[in-house]
């Protein structure tokens, strides 16, 4: 689990990185998940907040 700070800062480039590639955030998750990236619930639910 991360801290909350960190989980922030993944949220906040998870939504940088869908707009500048205009690629929804769903998809970058299942990028992350396929490539066995350990995403944070926290990170989910503030990135899922914002959408």
């Amino acid at each position: 689990m991360l801290k909350r700070r960190e989980a922030r800062e993944k949220a906040l480039f998870y939504l940088y990185q869908s707009d500048l590639l205009d690629i929804d955030i769903d998809e970058l998750i299942q990028m992350d998940l396929k490539n066995k990236k350990n995403i944070d619930q926290f990170t989910l639910k503030l990135v899922k907040g914002v959408k």
